[in-house]
């Protein structure tokens, strides 16, 4: 895939006359023959594979400059250790990175719970909160992460179920629920610090991914936001 990165990257550059590249998160997206940026937050990844990391941070090495979508300040990043600079030229903070702005006005929902990612994990903790939303007091909305193309889902009268949220419902729902059950990648992360209270998550990482283990941990660090070791110890009573 990198390879073909480049092959296409060097006929853009050389048919159209581009004079700068910036790549997000693509490591084949650069040339030699301008300045090429990287749009990350990852110049540290988890891997617990030294030959791995080298060879990654290698790849990373062909690129002029390095844009980390987060907090100037160290002590307030969210990307924590995953994005030091240390190892990397022109490294530049500059700031979060969102889609989504303030809403005029919100309606108050006690739990929101927002699903990601692949399966079917996605679909293992649909199940799980489903489960629990459904003799949890309150009103509660579950947003599935699916095309509109979706199967129904059959719901319980307390929860409002959405396949999908876009850039106008996605920040009401945000700031009007009272509890934000959601999977710790980093763009939903920079969403809600976008639009909200940060102390209202309760993250879940998907399992396997070592990075949002990791960012599940440095938000309690740096919020107090409540996470869950694994989906199975996903606990909805008492988090209101």
């Amino acid at each position: 895939v990198i390879y073909r990165e480049r092959r296409q990257t060097a006929e853009l550059v050389a048919t159209l006359g581009v004079d700068r590249v910036i790549s997000d998160n693509r490591f084949g997206c650069y040339s030699s023959a301008v300045p090429s940026i990287l749009l990350t937050h990852q110049l540290h990844p988890i891997t617990h594979n030294r030959a791995v990391s080298f060879l990654y941070r290698s790849y990373l090495q062909r690129f002029t400059e390095y844009w980390v979508p987060d907090f100037d300040a160290s002590e307030q990043r969210i990307s924590g250790r995953l994005s030091r600079a240390e190892g990397y030229r022109n490294v530049k903070y500059v700031g979060l990175l969102s889609r989504l702005r303030p809403p005029a006005a919100a309606e108050p929902i006690d739990v929101l719970a927002l699903l990601s990612g692949p399966e079917p994990m996605r679909s293992q903790l649909e199940v799980i909160v489903l489960r629990q939303l459904r003799s949890l007091p309150g009103q509660h909305v579950l947003v599935r992460g699916l095309p509109a193309a979706a199967a129904p889902l059959s719901a319980p009268g307390n929860v409002r179920v959405y396949d999908f949220a876009d850039a106008d419902l996605l920040p009401r729902l945000l700031v009007g629920a009272r509890t934000i059950l959601c999977r710790s990648g980093y763009s939903s992360l920079m969403d809600v610090l976008a639009v909200t209270d940060p102390k209202k998550l309760y993250l879940v990482p998907t399992p396997g991914q070592t990075e949002q283990e990791y960012l599940a941990e440095r938000m309690g660090e740096l919020y107090g936001c409540r996470h869950a070791l694994n989906q199975e110890t996903v606990r909805l009573d008492g988090v209101q």
